[in-house]
């Protein structure tokens, strides 16, 4: 839902209001799984931060009381791995990056949004760093692995997707204005910059032009979830951009978004997986990421009217 969030969210602002209205935010789910609650802890965090971003816009309490629910949930299960943070699901199968990294973010926002408990979500934010930082889940390049190799079925620990650099660097800008601590400013900028440096390439770009790209485009398949994460990792950089610019993530963000458009779009206007292109079916959650990504980048970036239509 977050992917959502940008310049196409406040169109949805409607619907969302009107969905909760008639629904009550913490009646809604399966019967099973009532008010954004599950098995799943990293899916709880998306759905906090994605009514964190509804609050920023509409001011309306009753979202950032529905993230602070989901926030009690996860706080509940911190620690309660064998080597700390939080677990993947509550079948504890996995500690990965992505949890801790939503819980970390969700708790720095929160810090900046309820000032009757700003200390309480500090002291959070500043653990899940703490733990973040020294658990091994950082390589000696300063990129975030998947995961770490705990639990029942643990998944592809060593692998470096794009969404896991990208959440901890608003986390980082969070926390910055939380605490008034340009340090970590400078941390997000270090893990960033590893991103830019190891994350992309410019290998088939006639214009040699380096783009982000993810592990699994070597196959073109990242399925529904694989394909959202440069989205991801886009948003989150342009958000550290938007509090401490750099002209090289201004740099890197538009010629991405230029990418997309000149090489990976079809006849329709659908946007492909791969950055630098070619295009290749299925489009799918690429093209409705990408498509976002590119009106969002050239927004934050540009302050472009280009015509970029959506699919």
């Amino acid at each position: 839902m977050t992917a959502a969030i940008g310049p196409t969210w406040r169109g949805n602002l409607v619907a969302a209001n009107a969905w909760s209205s008639s629904h009550g935010l913490s009646h809604i789910g399966d019967g099973q799984h009532v008010g954004f609650i599950n098995d799943f802890y990293d899916d709880e965090g998306w759905w906090a931060l994605a009514w964190i971003a509804v609050y920023d816009l509409n001011h309306d309490s009753k979202y950032l009381d529905q993230a602070v629910t989901i926030f009690n949930d996860l706080e509940a299960a911190w620690n309660s791995t064998p080597v700390g943070g939080l677990w993947w699901n509550k079948k504890h199968e996995y500690v990965n990056a992505i949890t801790n990294e939503l819980y970390f973010s969700i708790a720095a926002h929160l810090a900046n949004r309820c000032p009757d408990d700003r200390e309480r979500y500090i002291n959070s934010a500043q653990a899940a760093w703490r733990w973040l930082f020294s658990s091994g889940i950082f390589t000696s390049q300063r990129n975030v692995k998947d995961g770490l190799a705990v639990g029942s079925n643990p998944g592809a620990t060593e692998i470096v997707w794009s969404y896991n650099q990208g959440v901890v660097l608003s986390a980082l800008t969070e926390l910055s204005a939380a605490t008034f601590q340009d340090l970590y400013i400078g941390i997000a900028k270090l893990i960033a910059d590893a991103a830019l440096a190891n994350l992309t390439s410019a290998d088939g770009n006639e214009d040699a032009v380096a783009t982000l790209r993810d592990p699994c485009e070597a196959e073109m398949w990242c399925g529904i979830d694989g394909a959202t994460f440069k989205g991801v990792f886009a948003r989150n950089l342009a958000h550290l951009h938007s509090v401490s610019p750099e002209d090289r993530y201004a740099e890197f963000l538009r010629n991405n978004a230029d990418a997309l458009w000149t090489r990976s779009r079809d006849q329709y206007n659908r946007l492909g997986l791969v950055c630098g292109g070619p295009f290749t079916e299925p489009a799918g959650a690429s093209t409705r990421t990408t498509n976002w990504l590119s009106k969002y980048m050239d927004k934050r970036i540009n302050g472009s009217n280009k015509d970029r239509s959506e699919a």
